[in-house]
């Protein structure tokens, strides 16, 4: 296969749908049973939007949150802009560009004639490049540094902040400069669990809410919700062997560390896809 004639298509999914007046709990249960990060919003069947993880964690760890998650409509989450589309016959490559210069994760693909609606997203281009560039590029080549990382006791809440101020999807968790541990937004939906019970319980009683959720919050460390099972990669390996952990474990970065386990960068889907869109 030749990444210059490849299209969108060839290589894009039927996308997972939900209506726009369904609700978010709906949309939280259905990423996790698919383990996608994204669901494509219709109304009477026709494009109207996107929801994300990153939304979904950003709608249920507001402070202004005072109902049960399946009372909150999806079209109050997924804001105004429309996903961008691409025509179906799209070089790959193209899309690999846009989705970089417009610092997007997927693309929705439009085809003549037809209402299917069809999505690619990052995933779809590291596996792409996983099966097709092999000793092409090294990790070292398009690793990120320095690595925002966090301390497995720190609360939960100050991984939010950086998470959103920092418009990053995962945390490195360090321990004397070791990574052993990650933490990502998708690891922060379960939580949404706890959080409706709590709501459910106080919901009929407003005085004290925005206390007892804030102390929720606060109670919950990094450690309580990490993943510990740590995949790591060395600067000198291949960038699609890479690729090929992130897409076979469904995980969208790996931390890169040295003979020692100290933590040097990171290397993610973002990065993959750098690196297929400087092909030539």
């Amino acid at each position: 296969m030749n990444s210059y004639n490849d299209t969108a298509y060839d290589i894009a999914d039927d996308a997972i749908t939900l209506d726009v007046k369904d609700n978010i709990l709906n949309a939280r249960n259905v990423m996790m049973k698919y383990n996608i990060s994204r669901i494509i919003i219709t109304d009477n069947k026709m494009l109207a939007g996107i929801v994300t993880e990153k939304d979904i964690v950003r709608f249920l760890y507001s402070s202004k949150l005072n109902r049960r998650p399946q009372e909150i409509m999806l079209d109050e989450v997924m804001g105004e802009k429309i996903p961008i589309t691409v025509d179906e016959k799209t070089r790959l490559i193209s899309c690999a560009k846009m989705m970089l210069s417009k610092n997007i994760s997927s693309l929705i693909i439009t085809q003549k004639n037809s209402a299917d609606i069809r999505i690619l997203t990052k995933t779809d281009i590291v596996e792409y490049y996983s099966r097709f560039y092999k000793r092409v590029n090294k990790v070292k080549d398009y690793m990120t540094t320095p690595v925002l990382s966090i301390s497995q006791d720190e609360l939960v809440s100050e991984a939010m902040r950086l998470l959103f101020e920092n418009k990053v999807s995962r945390l490195v968790v360090i321990k004397n400069d070791k990574a052993i541990g990650i933490i990502s937004r998708r690891d922060l939906i379960p939580l949404s669990s706890l959080m409706n019970s709590w709501i459910e319980k106080y919901q009929k009683n407003q005085v004290g809410f925005d206390t007892v959720i804030g102390n929720i919050k606060g109670i919950i460390i990094v450690k309580d919700v990490m993943r510990s099972y740590l995949i790591t990669v060395s600067s000198n390996d291949d960038l699609s062997d890479a690729a090929k952990i992130m897409t076979r474990n469904r995980i969208s970065g790996l931390p890169v560390v040295d003979k020692n386990s100290n933590l040097k960068g990171i290397v993610t889907k973002t990065d993959v896809v750098r690196a297929f869109s400087n092909l030539s």
